[in-house]
């Protein structure tokens, strides 16, 4: 099976919404709460100068607003007008600004793979992350970094993606940011997943799954049975185990109406049906594909 990363790019182009699933609920929801903002937005924009001048007529705030509501869409003029208010915010000297133009640019070219690849991905979020530090807002550098490690996996870049979430896990710790920990280590399990090292990958699963169910984080608890536990179950062997942990997605999604979570059931239901398979079980396999 693919890994959770590489099966995240291939959703992403299909179902942009989902975003990155690897980020956990940060970019999973962000359309959801934003939505009604997007809609009414992009009623002003088609192509026209008329149009494109109303908007960067708009408070740079304002504007920025905009850019993180319309980040994760298709919208060919958003390059121009970030570009147009990263400018602005320079001028003014604005660090906290420029640093979150840069993170929507990072955002949008990753939606917009196909228009600048990988190298503008990565520069964007770079200079996110350089602006923070400078301002020395510790929290936005720590989520800088796991947006980088997410960016250098899909590139196969799993030394800077480990050297990354360190430089994360770092942060976090000296801030006593439990929650960022806990993120930042589901972060380490999944990167575990990817190289194959199935032992550390259920070691970092443990420092914070317990975070997650204290916060009764249903979403990303589903996400880890089958991201985590699931595979690195199924990959060592532990075929029951890892079927009890697919369970137990399918069932969380049930009981908190996480159905509409397509990425996290199909990942669950294949994985069954592989479990199946390797049972010689293959009328049961059948009715999970």
């Amino acid at each position: 099976m693919d890994s959770i990363y590489h099966k995240t790019c291939n959703v992403v182009t299909a179902l942009p919404g989902l975003l990155r699933m690897t980020k956990f609920k940060v970019y999973g929801l962000i359309m959801r709460t934003k939505i009604l903002y997007v809609i009414l937005l992009q009623s002003l924009i088609h192509s026209s100068s008329a149009q494109l001048d109303s908007l960067k007529s708009m408070p740079l705030d304002s504007l920025i607003h905009w850019l993180d509501a319309d980040r994760a869409s298709h919208n060919q003029e958003f390059p121009q007008l970030a570009h147009f208010a990263l400018t602005t915010a320079l001028h003014d000297n604005d660090i906290d600004a420029a640093a979150a133009i840069h993170g929507h640019l990072s955002f949008w070219n990753y939606i917009n793979y196909e228009v600048n690849g990988f190298d503008s991905v990565a520069y964007h979020r770079i200079k996110q992350i350089e602006y923070d530090e400078q301002n020395k807002n510790w929290e936005k550098v720590a989520k800088g970094y796991i947006d980088l490690s997410i960016d250098y996996v899909n590139n196969n870049q799993l030394k800077l993606c480990q050297e990354t979430l360190f430089k994360a896990l770092k942060i976090y710790q000296s801030l006593n940011d439990e929650i960022g920990l806990a993120e930042v280590n589901g972060q380490i399990a999944l990167l575990y997943i990817d190289t194959g090292d199935y032992e550390n990958a259920l070691t970092y699963a443990d420092i914070c799954m317990p975070v997650f169910e204290r916060e009764n984080d249903y979403f990303l608890m589903a996400d880890m049975y089958v991201s985590l536990y699931g595979v690195a179950h199924y990959e060592l062997g532990n075929l029951d185990t890892a079927q009890q942990y697919l369970d137990r997605c399918i069932q969380l999604c049930s009981d908190h109406e996480l159905q509409q979570e397509i990425y996290i059931l199909t990942t669950a239901y294949d994985y069954k049906a592989d479990i199946h398979i390797e049972k010689m079980e293959y009328e049961t396999a059948k009715s999970y594909l």
